[in-house]
């Protein structure tokens, strides 16, 4: 008798459910697993709520503020020695610090506090700092170079306690109104807007030179999605429905200049297929055919007059 452990060879989408795409790309769920799968955890709690003394720094210094890092080995037989440890601290995204510590001596399935000291004296009020705790590779190796982040965590330090108002964010002056066509226009010395009033969709964004949208490019519903294996009782549906062939159509615009110096543009638009359709093929043939069932109208009582979609955009000015 043969005894066969495992899958046979094939070529259906039940062997695409893995963490790397065909090409060797990484797929999203790759960088999730690496998270989870990562060998060092590392919590964060302010230095006032574990000691209540006030302390004194190495150089004499008094110590106002800080946190303190644990880090956590979850090995059972390794210390953390491959790794270099470093930390960052970002003002609005920004890196405006970074320093290394040693990890060297954290045994496994033991802990290590680091003191950051006075870490948040000189914090902007305005601003939002986030630390950054990276594990990096101090040498080559098979899976991966000398460098090479094998673990890290993110903590917020500081949220902003003040923030500026949009007149002082702003410095593109007053934004002028005007229509080409069907088409609203916003625009002032930093950008020009252009929104498509049939289908209620940025029709083109550009800041200063740059084109940021191309001409009908804009952004629109997409309700249907690639199926697979698991969708046979269901995808045949998202066809008699329309959602492969949705038209976007703009029942309403309006244009609102608000009182703090921002534009407000709203649509709502109606997103539904002319027609029913029927696809062929079924879901494991990788030959599909989509028929167009002309005859069969859609209207204002069918199912997709629910996909209603009101869009909101919001640019900001400032008077010069």
């Amino acid at each position: 008798m043969e005894v066969i452990f495992g899958d046979y060879p094939n070529d259906g989408q039940f062997v695409m459910n893995g963490i790397i795409f065909a090409d060797m790309t990484p797929k999203p769920q790759y960088y999730e697993v690496k998270k989870v799968y990562q060998y060092v955890g590392v919590t964060i709690k302010d230095l006032q709520e574990v000691i209540s003394q006030p302390l004194e720094s190495l150089d004499g210094g008094k110590v106002k503020n800080g946190k303190i890092v644990e880090i956590f080995n979850k090995n059972y037989f390794k210390d953390l020695s491959d790794y270099e440890g470093e930390y960052a601290i970002y003002e609005d995204g920004k890196e405006i610090q970074r320093k290394k510590f040693s990890t060297d001596k954290i045994a496994p399935r033991t802990r290590k506090a680091l003191v950051l000291a006075n870490i948040e004296s000189n914090l902007k009020p305005t601003s939002e700092y986030f630390l950054k705790i990276q594990f990096k590779l101090k040498e080559d190796k098979p899976w991966a170079e000398k460098g090479y982040v094998q673990a890290e965590e993110q903590f917020l330090l500081k949220s902003p306690t003040q923030r500026p108002s949009i007149l002082q964010i702003a410095k593109g002056g007053k934004i002028e109104l005007s229509d080409e066509g069907n088409l609203k226009v916003l625009k002032n010395s930093n950008f020009t807007a252009k929104f498509d009033t049939k289908t209620g969709s940025i029709f083109s964004l550009q800041y200063g030179n740059e084109t940021i949208i191309e001409n009908g490019n804009g952004p629109k519903i997409n309700a249907l999605r690639a199926f697979v294996n698991n969708d046979n009782w269901f995808y045949e549906k998202w066809f008699e429905k329309g959602l492969h062939n949705l038209k976007h159509n703009a029942t309403s615009n309006k244009v609102v200049e608000n009182k703090n110096g921002s534009v407000s543009v709203y649509f709502t638009v109606v997103s539904q297929a002319p027609n029913a359709a029927k696809i062929h093929g079924g879901t494991s043939s990788g030959k599909n055919k989509i028929e167009e069932l002309t005859d069969r109208k859609f209207g204002e009582k069918d199912l997709l007059k629910i996909l209603l979609q009101i869009r909101y955009i919001r640019f900001i000015l400032t008077e010069v």
